[in-house]
């Protein structure tokens, strides 16, 4: 079946109508390529012979598609359609001119504005933009492009999500005179907005420098009283350079020269050249991105292709590393190594009170922080002191004694007894390089209770302070209640549609914080509550090791 000329078809029920005109521009309809698309990630990668337009028939892989047309559409799904939620990646069309009133298309997936979306992009800016609805039935969507008439604009169609829901398709793009009944979206604000806590609790906007200072839509940031700062700019491609994590926490982005007599030398644009004691390294990444990363164990080599090799690292030169397996002391190419995890390096973090800065290539590091007209002055141990331009600036992290993240509280104690089994109702995100507007979530599911032991310092009040949001893909109902010492200081029912609210409370005396999330009268499966930077203040808690959220 063709979708060119003046018909088109549109599945209603189980019928098909046509809504095509004859003087309608076809952009793309992906059954015949039109044009040439850049891609990043792996996504939109096609099945099979990697025919970009036929990534899966909508009949195969794990999801069912409803309202597509014809034999093919661009989907997220990934390689095969076994991980349609977890990949990640974006396709960018060739320029073309506008030339009529609307740009029209099919649309199905996550709504994830930002995260999920087809973008209308003019000069590299976008100008329209479009989700999902949380849905697998392809329905109409249009942008109202009138006032751009003329211009040139691409097409980028977006996964950044991981999520319920992480995946976008896209049928029929074409420029018309009329939107036929399809929803018109021409969203354009920013998808997730920069984030700050502050004394006085969250806020959410545009941060930016404006005469020196820096502002929060367009009013000003006292700075000694940041508590974290999450910027959503964009972090682009992460350039394709090795990464060294240390046990303190730190990520170093850069290149691993070479590794002599437990001596590694890096070379980076953010320290330049550095020699490092290889005792405080926790893990070498030699790929940026490494599939097996969270499988991998302690002593092992890993590699792509190749079969992983056990054994200790004893050296590294520009061409082999050297490692002593069964095999004897051998070199392996470092074509293809993705990662080595230093044995005994998990749980050794520094526990030394230290604010964190994470920049958007990936790096991380910790020291004293403060500002200086639109730069962030880093006073590090080792590479002493640094500047990082707010350009570069992905998150930070104020640290102090009386402020304490629920991530990472000590002699924490669960309870689960929830149909996934007991022990599973808490999942810790961490998304300091997630561009996500928080930097940690706490995932309760219903029939768990959290309890958290407390110390009052006696010289102020205590505080609990969080973003609540329904979990990704929530179906069920839940009821969650915060107490101390069996005095209930917050109750509140949700569901699906249960509005996100910020949580600023003031902690009743007493020594134990609990945190429990029940069903509510529907019970169904995902189901759980969010809460985001959830932090105290002045309760004075213990935490655990230099972790941040």
């Amino acid at each position: 079946m063709s979708k060119l000329g003046t018909v088109c078809l549109l599945f209603m029920g189980s019928s098909w109508s046509c809504v095509f005109a004859a003087e309608d521009v076809i952009i793309e309809d992906f059954e015949t390529k039109r044009l040439d698309w850049k891609f990043s990630g792996d996504a939109f990668a096609g099945y099979g012979g990697g025919n970009y337009w036929h990534p899966g028939r909508f009949d195969r892989g794990m999801l069912r598609t409803r309202g597509h047309r014809g034999y093919a559409m661009l989907k997220s799904w990934g390689h095969d359609g076994r991980d349609v939620d977890g990949r990640t990646g974006s396709a960018l069309s060739l320029p073309f001119k506008l030339e009529r009133k609307f740009i029209r298309f099919m649309m199905s997936g996550g709504k994830a504005p930002g995260k999920t979306c087809v973008n209308l992009l003019m000069d590299g800016k976008i100008v329209r933009s479009a989700t999902g609805n949380n849905s697998n039935q392809l329905e109409a969507v249009a942008f109202d492009v009138s006032p751009l008439m003329g211009k040139e604009v691409q097409i980028e169609v977006v996964d950044r999500e991981t999520g319920p829901w992480g995946h976008v398709c896209i049928d029929d793009l074409i420029q018309s005179d009329k939107s036929t009944g399809a929803r018109i979206a021409n969203e354009t604000a920013k998808a997730t907005p920069d984030v700050l806590w502050s004394q006085t609790g969250r806020q959410a906007g545009d941060l930016k420098w404006i005469a020196g200072k820096l502002h929060l839509n367009e009013k000003p940031v006292h700075l000694e009283g940041i508590v974290s700062i999450s910027r959503q700019a964009d972090a682009g491609e992460t350039p394709p350079t090795n990464a060294i994590r240390f046990k303190n926490g730190e990520t170093w982005r850069g290149e691993i020269l070479s590794l002599s007599k437990n001596e590694l030398t890096l070379k980076g644009e953010l320290f330049k050249q550095r020699t490092v004691d290889f005792s405080s390294v926790s893990s070498l990444e030699f790929k940026t991105v490494s599939n097996i990363a969270g499988i991998s164990r302690p002593g092992i080599l890993y590699r792509n292709p190749g079969r992983p090799i056990p054994g200790k690292l004893l050296g590294i030169d520009k061409e082999n590393v050297t490692v002593d397996c069964a095999f004897g002391i051998i070199p392996i190419p470092r074509t293809g190594l993705t990662r080595y995890l230093v044995p005994g390096s998990a749980g050794q973090e520094n526990g030394a009170l230290q604010d964190e800065i994470g920049l958007k290539d990936g790096s991380v590091l910790r020291g004293d922080i403060r500002f200086e007209n639109a730069q962030v002055i880093v006073e590090h141990l080792v590479l002493g002191t640094l500047t990082i331009s707010w350009e570069n600036l992905r998150y930070l992290i104020r640290s102090s004694k009386e402020r304490q993240w629920l991530t990472n509280m000590e002699n924490e104690s669960l309870e689960s007894h929830g149909p996934l089994g007991s022990r599973t109702g808490v999942k810790r995100l961490d998304l300091r390089n997630a561009e996500k507007g928080s930097l940690s979530i706490v995932r309760i599911s219903p029939q768990t209770i959290l309890r958290y032991p407390l110390e009052s310092n006696g010289q102020s009040e205590r505080v609990f302070r969080a973003k609540l949001i329904p979990m990704p893909g929530n179906r069920g109902d839940a009821t969650i209640t915060l107490s101390v010492a069996g005095k209930t200081f917050f109750k509140k029912a949700f569901s699906n549609w249960t509005d996100p609210e910020d949580l600023d409370l003031k902690l009743p005396d007493g020594k134990e914080l609990s945190v429990t999330v029940a069903f509510g009268e529907q019970v169904s499966y995902p189901c759980g509550v969010d809460l985001h930077d959830a932090h105290l203040i002045g309760a004075g808690a213990k935490r655990t090791g230099g972790q941040k959220p």
